[in-house]
């Protein structure tokens, strides 16, 4: 990237940036954010005043994050326009009695980067690695039978940007989160249609919505997608349709193709990384670390919260239980989690 911000940089394009690397951003031109300002904010630097308790347009965010920087100096420290090729676990080298790296749960990484710009790769030993990388950049498509085949448009929300091109369209939003919910009230005006597909779990009662009345007079809601053949969706209940545009507001999977097989980490149908403990800590090499990596994280909390923990353990002053212990705990963690 070429500025601080991660997801937060906007950009027209979708699919491959002017560097050849993916667009990372999932940002569309019209986008709101769905929490206030002081549940987004970093503790120890409020969003100014004028904009507390407000859903604020993302180019604010943007500029509060930008802000951030230039206050806390941090922009000397960033390496922009870096791709992490890799991270390789190494053995770690003889050391003194009582040196923090004497444990094998505490490895060195070996960090292989290429410069984006005039290329040229670079190798480095590092301590510690904090992954920081985000997950909201891979979508998440559903299996849907004969989805390949659909002959209109299909998209994912990540590379929605403007409500313009689907014009007196209909539109099947699959999905009924947030990102469906918002990505509805930036279309709706356009499109002739826009139908909403809900499961059993319809977290944002859009469903009870529509039967009130309370959703605008070209969208309603549908049930979830059975199967697609050409033209036609097929939908649980049996009803079918002939969308024009298909958008899948489905999520984000989890995504590190830069890590090396012997950083020992896997994840599970794009959703869970293993082995955590508390979403934060490899279970076996504690010098390898997910910062804001929780499936529905507050933004930017979660992050500040973290890390105090992650110098805490790196400095030794933060006692972690054994391996089982703590896979045992995630486990069941999981499990509860799973079952409510």
């Amino acid at each position: 990237m070429e500025l601080e911000g991660g997801m937060w940089l906007y950009t027209d394009r979708t699919g491959l940036g002017k560097n050849g690397y993916p667009v990372h951003s999932s940002i569309y031109k019209n986008l709101i954010t769905n929490l206030p300002t002081q549940a987004m904010e970093f503790p120890n630097f409020p969003f100014p005043s004028d904009l507390r308790g407000k859903f604020i347009p993302w180019q604010k965010v943007q500029d509060y994050l930008f802000a951030y920087a230039d206050h806390f100096n941090l922009r000397k420290h960033v390496h922009l326009n870096t791709d992490v090729a890799s991270v390789k676990r190494i053995t770690t080298k003889p050391v003194s009695s009582g040196d923090a790296h004497q444990s094998p749960n505490r490895p060195q990484w070996l960090v292989r980067t290429t410069a984006l710009q005039g290329g040229g790769s670079k190798e480095k030993v590092f301590d510690a690695v904090l992954v920081c990388s985000g997950h909201h950049s891979v979508p998440h498509y559903p299996d849907i039978p004969g989805q390949e085949s659909f002959s209109g448009i299909q998209l994912h929300s990540h590379d929605y940007r403007h409500p313009e091109p689907y014009t007196d369209k209909r539109v099947l939003v699959i999905g009924a989160y947030a990102s469906a919910f918002d990505i509805m009230k930036d279309v709706y005006s356009h499109a002739s249609e826009v139908i909403i597909t809900l499961t059993e779990l319809d977290v944002l009662g859009l469903g009870e919505q529509y039967k009130k009345g309370l959703l605008p007079h070209n969208v309603r809601t549908t049930p979830f997608p059975q199967a697609i053949n050409g033209s036609v969706v097929t939908f649980t209940d049996g009803d079918t349709l002939e969308p024009d545009v298909i958008i899948f507001c489905t999520g984000y999977e989890y995504s590190f193709p830069f890590l090396d097989a012997s950083c020992d980490v896997t994840v599970s149908e794009g959703k869970r990384i293993q082995p955590l403990f508390k979403h934060m800590i490899h279970s076996r090499y504690h010098t390898l670390m997910f910062i804001d990596m929780v499936y529905t994280p507050i933004e930017f909390s979660i992050a500040y919260l973290q890390v105090p923990f992650a110098f805490k353990i790196l400095d030794g002053s933060l006692a972690l239980p054994s391996e089982e212990e703590m896979n045992q705990e995630t486990e069941a963690d999981y499990r509860d989690r799973m079952a409510s």
